[in-house]
């Protein structure tokens, strides 16, 4: 871990200044050593050592080792009273140990090289990345060839100062030389380290190089594929940094999906990247807020053809570009949801929700066991199905829809009419309810809501809905109907209420009263909260009171105001009325006549439903002149 001396504690970075700093940093050493070297030269000539000065001046091994040859010649032609007694051991010794510290060090640069190459995600990797790489391979591979020619050099004038050195001692030098023919003066593993490093270095390199190459190649497949998100205009308008993190997640999904066959980077590397690129729960609000920005888009599309500039539609070929947005938006949904698809995939194929022994045999598990933000992806896969299929019905109306076609027709407004006049009978049965109300829904679903041109489709909608969660309190069976809920949703976002602060607080109110009040029921609490209950329930008087006091000041202003501002102002309250009905319609259909305390508060809250009839017999007097249908 040589290079956290000089490279912040480890961090992960390769640049310019870090190939100057490993270049100072190897000079020095190979200084060093060479110094080291001119020491041991100067113990043959039996002269004082270096100066400081002499010391801290740079030079390079190939000097060192040039004036230690330079000695040992020189040693050879001095006289028997002049030659060095220093023994060649001693020598030999003192240069193996200091050539054993460089080649450490030149190991540990090799080594860490990689170690930071691997710290390096390959999101960062780049041609500067590679040019840096490659000079740092080409100085720590020049520096070993050099130190393999010191270290022959060195144990050439080695073993010519031991024979030497022995021949003077009266030894059979020809003898010897023979015998310790085999014999290395310096460490025989020096020259093997050097090699083994160097090998190591060009096949680690160039495993580099392959695995850059075959990300290009990946990058620009996976690039190719993201060139359609140029043409999505909800995208486009949402925040620069909620489209970058969502680009970012779709390249690296890909590149999961795509490196499964290649596999050109580790499974490890691509699992690292979509961990940190996001937490789920700000990639969980990006896709929400996107689905939520694609329906606003439709659903403005909707309002577009029911406002005064309609008439422009007339002409089915003037709703050409219409058509091509609808299909941009239904693009945007199929990337969407192939995106969360995939990134649902990739969190159970890498952290898969536990199953017990059984499950694991038989190869099945029950929604309640997966963990819960799988179970939120499936809800927004489910989201994005449905808004499609929307999208898909809304062209449709388009491409057939007459201008001119009237849709309520007085024979429709007779058969609806004879639905809600047998729901509101005092005496029909659950069963029958649930009938007329099915076939109710159907009828309105039939209108065709989001695709009608007539905007008189949608005010008669919301008074039918209205009416009809009116004559609906007995059993609230609208609630267990899923189409309900479906033309509910349509009308609401096709004409959403001026979310005034007045009306706004009033709503939040009301829903943490009914849910302090579902908690109570589910725990059996309603007798031990019998005070808290009575408060609550005071408090919903107050509210609702309110609603209907403000709804009969619009009557008194109707002589007063102008007609199209009181108009607006009836719409948004009839409007509120359906979101209140709505809600309590909810909480009403989860109260059971079996249970006894929940039978005891539904009797309790009795007055929501007469405050509900007078509040609508009120703003449908202010919309009309006739009475609205009674039992």
């Amino acid at each position: 871990m040589i290079w956290l001396l000089f490279m912040n504690q480890g961090v992960a970075v390769l640049d310019q200044t870090i190939y100057e700093d490993l270049c100072s940093y190897l000079h020095g050493k190979e200084s060093q050593l060479s110094h080291q070297i001119s020491e041991v030269s100067l113990l043959l000539a039996s002269t004082p050592t270096l100066s400081r000065a002499q010391s801290a001046a740079p030079m390079r091994l190939s000097e060192a080792v040039e004036e230690f040859s330079r000695k040992i010649n020189k040693t050879s032609h001095a006289s028997a009273n002049k030659f060095s007694a220093v023994k060649w051991e001693n020598l030999a010794s003192q240069i193996n140990d200091d050539l054993w510290a460089y080649v450490e060090v030149l190991e540990g640069c090799v080594t860490e090289l990689f170690q930071q190459i691997n710290r390096i995600s390959f999101e960062q990797w780049n041609h500067d990345l590679v040019d840096i790489a490659t000079k740092i391979k080409d100085e720590l591979t020049k520096r070993m060839d050099d130190l393999v020619w010191a270290i022959l050099r060195l144990e050439n004038q080695l073993e010519k100062y031991r024979w030497m050195s022995e021949a003077r001692s009266g030894k059979w030098v020809a003898w010897r030389k023979i015998v310790f023919s085999w014999q290395w003066l310096l460490d025989r593993s020096l020259r093997g380290n050097v090699f083994r490093c160097h090998k190591f270095l060009g096949f680690r390199f160039q495993q580099f190089i392959e695995r850059y190459t075959g990300y290009l190649q990946l990058f620009e497949s996976v690039q190719e594929s993201q060139q359609k998100y140029h043409q999505f205009r909800v995208l486009s308008s949402m925040d620069l940094d909620q489209q970058d993190r969502l680009k970012h997640l779709c390249f690296l999904l890909e590149l999961w999906k795509k490196n499964k066959k290649s596999r050109v980077l580790s499974r490890n590397e691509v699992l690292r990247a979509l961990r940190g690129c996001s937490s789920y729960d700000v990639l969980y609000g990006i896709f929400k807020e996107y689905i939520f920005a694609i329906r606003k888009a439709l659903f403005d599309k909707s309002r577009m053809i029911k406002k005064q500039f309609r008439v422009l539609f007339i002409d089915v070929k003037i709703r050409e570009p219409f058509f091509n947005n609808i299909s941009v938006y239904r693009n945007e949904l199929k990337m969407l949801y192939e995106t969360i698809l995939q990134y649902k995939k990739f969190h159970f194929d890498t952290d898969p929700p536990k199953k017990t022994l059984v499950q694991k045999l038989f190869r099945w598990a029950s929604n309640k066991q997966e963990a819960n933000h799988l179970r939120d992806l499936n809800h927004l896969l489910h989201e994005i199905q449905s808004l499609d299929l929307l999208a898909l019905n809304f062209r449709a109306s388009m491409e057939s829809e007459s201008f001119n076609e009237r849709k309520i027709t007085p024979e429709l407004k007779k058969e609806i009419n004879r639905y809600l006049h047998e729901m509101a009978q005092p005496l029909a049965s659950r069963d029958l309810m649930y009938r007329d109300g099915l076939a109710l829904v159907g009828a309105l679903q039939g209108l065709d809501e989001m695709g009608a041109f007539d905007p008189n489709v949608v005010h008669y909608i919301r008074h039918t809905l209205i009416r009809a969660m009116c004559v609906d309190w007995k059993y609230h069976v609208l609630q267990e109907i899923p189409l309900f809920h479906h033309v509910y949703e349509v009308h609401q976002n096709i004409c959403a209420i001026d979310e005034n602060r007045q009306h706004m607080n009033r709503l939040h109110k009301f829903q943490r009263v009914l849910d302090q009040l579902a908690i109570w029921i589910e725990n059996n609490e309603t007798l031990k909260r019998a005070h808290e209950i009575e408060l609550d329930i005071n408090n919903l008087k107050a509210y609702l009171q309110d609603f209907f006091a403000y709804v009969q000041n619009l009557e008194v202003s109707k002589s007063e105001s102008q007609e199209n501002e009181l108009n607006n102002l009836v719409i948004q309250a009839s409007q509120a009325l359906l979101k209140y009905l709505y809600v309590f319609g909810q909480f009403f259909q989860r109260l059971h006549n079996d249970n006894s305390e929940q039978r005891m508060v539904r009797k309790q809250l009795l007055f929501v439903d007469q405050y509900f009839e007078e509040i609508e017999i009120k703003i449908y007097d202010l919309l009309t002149k006739d009475t609205p249908l009674r039992s």
